[in-house]
């Protein structure tokens, strides 16, 4: 909603986009689970297919990756976790 809002993401039910992107977490994720692909991938997947989606939405491409990779600093010791628990 918020980016809807700040005008990063064009007019849409913010509802409708975040059904999107829980869909494609949620695909990713049970692809994981069922031994398709390794944490590394499952990162890699979602941070390539979030900035497709985010750029789908309306957001600039260089501010999608920023927001991204802001996203991967600020969960950098989730991550790291996640790589421990799941590898």
């Amino acid at each position: 909603e918020r980016a809807v809002q700040s005008g990063r993401f064009n007019k849409a039910d913010p509802y409708e986009l975040a059904t999107q992107l829980w869909s494609m977490t949620h695909g990713v994720v049970t692809l994981h689970f069922a031994g398709l692909m390794t944490i590394d991938e499952v990162i890699d997947c979602i941070t390539k297919m979030g900035r497709n989606l985010f750029v789908g939405f309306g957001d600039d491409p260089k501010a999608a990756e920023a927001s991204l990779g802001a996203a991967l600093t600020r969960f950098s010791e989730e991550i790291t976790n996640a790589r421990e628990l799941f590898s």
